[in-house]
Formats: C-alpha cells, sequence, structure tokens
C-alpha cells in the first residue's frame, strides 16, 4: 500500500508572542481547523521558565481563549522581567493538553522558538505507522494522549474513528502503531488526540490510500 499525499497533509496548532510591554503579551495562535477554543476550554499559559512547567499548572499567567474562531490573537497580562518566558497554548483544559509553545530566551520576541505537536504517516501491510513528536517534558502515555483514523471528510471532533491507538510511552516522541485494512482511492485522515476527550485534537494528517 502506498499512501498519495498533497502538498500540505499537516494541521497543527501553533502559538506565537507577538508583542511585549511591561505588564502583558499579545499573543497569535491558530488552531486545527473545526476546533472551537472557547467551548473546547482552549487557554494560554506563560511561564518565566525555558519550558512547559507541567507539575505546576496553576504558576505563571494563564487566559482563556476568547472566541470560536480557529485563529485570533489575544492579550495575556504578566509582569515583564529581563528572563526566559514560555508560552504553550492548550486544546483542552489541564495543562497536560498543551501542544505547541513559544520560547523566548531572555523575554526577547525576535529571538523566541516555535514548536507544535506533530505527526508523519507511513504505510505497512493493513498498518499505518504514525510518528509523533510533542513539547518537551510532555508524557504522552500518563496525560492520556493517542492516535486515531478517520475518513477525511468526518469531524474529529465529534465522529468516531475508524480505529484509534494510545501512545504506549512517556517519551516525546516516538512511533504507534494503527491497525486498518485500507480502502484504495480513499481518503483518510490520521488525529492526535492530547488528551482523553474528542475535543483535544493537537494536529491531524491527511492522505489517501493507493495500491502497490
Amino acid at each position: 500500500m502506498r499512501l498519495i499525499v498533497a502538498p500540505n497533509p499537516l494541521t497543527k496548532v501553533t502559538v506565537k508572542v507577538t508583542q511585549m510591554s511591561p505588564e502583558y503579551m499579545i499573543v497569535a495562535y491558530a488552531t486545527v481547523p473545526q476546533n472551537c477554543p472557547t467551548t473546547n476550554g482552549n487557554f494560554v499559559q506563560a511561564w518565566q521558565d525555558s519550558q512547559v512547567e507541567w507539575a505546576n499548572p496553576t504558576g505563571g499567567w494563564r487566559g482563556g481563549v476568547p472566541g470560536n474562531t480557529m485563529q485570533g490573537d489575544m492579550p495575556l497580562q504578566f509582569l515583564y522581567q529581563n528572563k526566559d518566558y514560555i508560552v504553550g497554548y492548550s486544546v483542552g483544559q489541564n495543562v497536560q493538553n498543551i501542544v505547541a509553545t513559544a520560547y523566548l530566551p531572555g523575554g526577547d520576541i525576535t529571538q523566541q522558538e516555535q514548536f507544535s505537536t506533530t505527526i508523519s504517516v507511513k504505510p505497512g501491510q493493513d498498518t499505518l505507522l504514525v510518528d509523533y513528536l510533542t513539547p518537551e517534558g510532555s508524557k504522552p502515555n500518563l496525560y492520556q494522549h493517542r492516535v486515531a483514523l478517520l475518513d477525511e471528510d468526518d469531524n474529529p471532533f465529534l465522529d468516531m474513528p475508524l480505529t484509534s491507538a494510545p501512545i504506549p510511552t512517556n517519551q516525546r516522541a516516538g512511533s504507534v502503531p494503527l491497525m486498518y485494512s485500507l480502502a484504495t482511492g480513499r481518503s483518510y485522515t490520521v488525529a492526535y488526540y492530547a488528551g482523553k476527550g474528542q475535543n483535544c485534537v493537537a494536529c491531524t494528517f491527511t492522505f489517501v490510500a493507493a495500491g502497490d
């Protein structure tokens, strides 16, 4: 089985700091299609640190994402110092649902480093191998991450998947097999869920199954 992949098969969540002042920052974000950030409890959170403080969910500064459009920007109150900051975007209601980050070394937005959770897909015999990469310090198995296969036209936030598999380890990067017999000529989407609920979609990858 071969996979035919479009030029841009991956959708993902991104976050970027576009402006900083002594008391607030402006955070630009983009999520996957069909996400409703307010309804799904999305938020951004910042810490004075070089990586997400997964064990400190009440620390730093947090703000709920306003509205149900898949992209936009929002102010986040904080107190600026000439130190490192990390900003995370959560696709759920918990810190464990953070899937994208912007790291600002020394509080300098011109030097910020962006990261997004991503997946890629390889074919096998009645199997898809899904490679994934999550933020530094994430524990995918503990945080109940999983991957799922859907028809391309399905809504990953609402429709039941054709098959799914939990992420088996707490390594931030790895591979997981999805067992399913693909139909030649049919379009599919693989979704990565960063949490137990169906609302926690971090990214998707779309392809067409082709013959050998």
